[in-house]
């Protein structure tokens, strides 16, 4: 079997398959799924004085608490006496814990347009948690909640029961899976940094809706010292804009079409070395099939570039060209993806980058939610690079070096959940634990007189690899006066004590990580550094973050990183600080974050990051020398 993989002929054998399954598809037409017991859906549409008649309906993430529910919807009747209001069949009750959103409940009328989160406390009974003013259309209702029974009616309706209420769904209206659902299994809706808006601009093409969106991100960045001198000539200040729009259409009720366009624009204003440089460009995003549940079953079918993204991106986050199965069973998701690059993914390039092309990737991630808000979670990835090896006397381009071949072989587990309690406030933990294994061979280069690199197999080396490494930790929300979250975390990616002999001991992650995640707030961050952000390879890092919630929907959070190397090394795998360890000690150093997010609006993000890194003794005379950078961002989302 692993003969036929690594055959690069064959590479191309499941796009083929694929392309006849969604042909198939096509002609054909798909039945639904029978049983949506359990699962989570968003549902648009109006009230009907018995049932609620569904326009759209879009299947959500089912990690959340079986019993939290969201409506938004014109009030019909409101009680201040009995603190209780209703919308449409819904009752609606608060009381002093309930958060309010620039909103005051003695000045709502009935015609109101309103958002409630909370807990259903009996059928069509909702506890509010947060309230706070909507700009849906008065005559609409949006239910989001578990499914609690399903029955078939005449002419292929069927009518659900969600939140206790009643739901009607036509024959003509299919069950999407949202494109959030389409990530990683056991993933929050969309990528965790998207926020699109609930109602978004759509144009009827065929008798279908044409979905568009998309956002436009502004980023200011500034760099200092981060070559640990202050006499070195490395400041910058860096501008970048990026366009992203989004098509999404159904082509028919049981296959989707997914369109994504980049345009990116960076200019540096400000360089030290007087190096500025401007760049502008055009991304191929993510260009899918999705057909859902595959004859009726738990399965789904997606081809095409994707985003391959799993909870805390330690693993994987990463636009592929991949043939991906998903598999979701209530409690247990699964998806099994082959992966390899078929095209450049930028304008800036006629070829793939030298680094990607021609390597091989299976991937699988499984979960089993063993009980509410706690899963157990498997991963693997087995990655073949069939590319051709640069040999020795090769000359080659600097922006074509392809310094590394490895046939590696990516295992480990997760455990992750929260526990509410009644006066401790809310505990959250993770638990993950990796090992790899494999061959890899790295390529040494010497630098031509023109600039090119010539291949020195003197400089690389060969080896057999084997490394492991763990990341936990648990959040702990507390009761106290602010609300504040406290944060520690712990993280070790083994080390070699000899890597000029083999096997290579140290850990390295996939190459498809971003260590990118929420703990308390609204943003998630570089959760091992925003400046230094080292792969975990050889480094232990010990985290402690103080996050506090401010104004409805914006977050501060404190956070501070403490690294030091497991093996004495003069070199660290993967880091923005330019200067090199000496190999002598292990004390890397420190570093002090402060994340500032700002979510009061429904298309706004605004996200600042202060980062201060200070040098340790590892890095002999440059010990206790400072590195700095600040970050603002700004997304408009549509």
């Amino acid at each position: 079997m692993w003969s036929a993989i690594r055959n690069r002929h064959r590479v191309f054998l499941p796009w083929i398959m694929a392309l006849g399954v969604l042909a198939l598809s096509w002609s054909v037409g798909i039945p639904e799924a029978q049983s949506l017991v359990g699962t989570r859906l968003k549902i648009k549409g109006n009230w009907r004085e018995t049932h609620v008649e569904a326009t759209s309906v879009e299947q959500r993430a089912p990690e959340k608490d079986p019993q939290a529910g969201r409506i938004i919807g014109a009030i019909e009747t409101i009680d201040l006496a009995s603190k209780s209001l209703r919308i449409g069949p819904l009752r609606v009750s608060w009381d002093a814990e309930t958060r309010l959103s620039t909103i005051s409940l003695n000045t709502l009328r009935p015609r109101d347009v309103i958002e409630v989160k909370g807990r259903l406390t009996a059928p069509g009974q909702v506890a509010a948690t947060e309230v706070k003013p909507s700009s849906a259309k008065p005559g609409r209702l949006q239910l989001r909640g578990h499914v609690t029974a399903v029955d078939k009616l005449p002419r292929g309706a069927r009518r659900l029961m969600v939140l206790g209420v009643p739901v009607v769904i036509p024959q003509d209206i299919s069950i999407d899976v949202s494109e959030d659902m389409i990530g990683a299994a056991g993933q929050a809706p969309r990528r965790l940094d998207d926020k699109r808006p609930d109602e978004q601009l759509t144009v009827p093409v065929f008798n279908r809706p044409l979905t568009i969106g998309g956002e436009l991100s502004s980023e200011l960045e500034y760099r200092r010292d981060i070559d640990l001198e202050e006499e070195a000539e490395d400041d910058l200040l860096r501008f970048e804009q990026r366009l992203e729009v989004e098509l999404f259409y159904p082509l028919t009720p049981k296959l989707d079409l997914f369109l994504e366009g980049k345009v990116r624009y960076r200019a540096d204003l400000y360089a030290e070395d007087g190096m500025q440089d401007v760049v502008w460009g055009v991304d191929r995003g993510e260009t899918w099939l999705l057909w859902h549940h595959l004859f009726g079953t738990p399965f789904s079918l997606q081809a095409g570039r994707q985003s391959i993204e799993e909870k805390r991106e330690w693993w994987w986050d990463a636009d592929l060209d991949a043939l991906r199965l998903h598999y979701d069973q209530g409690r247990v998701r699964a998806e099994l993806s082959v992966a390899q690059e078929m095209a450049t993914d930028t304008s800036e390039d006629s070829r793939i980058d030298s680094e990607e092309a021609g390597i091989f990737r299976l991937l699988g991630h499984a979960v089993w939610e063993w009980a509410s808000k706690h899963d157990l979670a498997g991963f693997f990835l087995y990655q073949h690079d069939h590319s051709e090896r640069q040999r020795e006397g090769d000359i080659v381009e600097s922006d074509r070096r392809d310094a590394t071949d490895a046939n590696l072989v990516w295992f480990g587990v997760r455990a992750m959940g929260s526990l509410k309690t009644e006066n401790l406030g809310e505990w959250s933990y993770w638990f993950d634990a990796a090992g790899v294994v494999g061959h890899e061979v790295v390529v040494g280069f010497d630098r031509t007189d023109d600039g090119r690199r010539v291949v020195d197999e003197s400089e690389g080396i060969e080896q057999d690899v084997r490394g492991w490494a763990v990341d936990l930790g648990v959040s702990w929300k507390t009761p106290l006066p602010l609300r504040p979250t406290f944060t520690l975390g712990y993280a070790v990616g083994s080390g070699d004590n000899d890597p000029d002999q083999g096997p290579g001991k140290a850990f390295r992650q996939t190459g498809l990580q971003d260590n990118n995640s929420r703990f308390s707030g609204v943003n998630s961050f570089r959760y091992y550094g925003e400046l230094l952000r080292p792969e975990l390879s050889n480094l232990q890092i010990w985290t402690v973050t103080l996050g506090i919630p401010i104004l409805n929907s914006s977050s501060v959070e404190l956070v501070y990183h403490h690294y030091r190397q497991v093996e004495p090394q003069d070199r660290l795998r993967d880091v923005r600080i330019n200067a090199d360890p000496e190999g002598e000690g292990r004390r890397i150093g420190q570093e002090w974050n402060l994340i500032v997010g700002i979510e009061e609006w429904k298309h706004w993000e605004i996200e600042w990051i202060g980062a201060l890194f200070r040098a340790g003794s590892a890095y002999g005379d440059l010990s206790g020398e400072l590195a700095y950078q600040v970050t603002l961002k700004v997304d408009y989302n549509f």
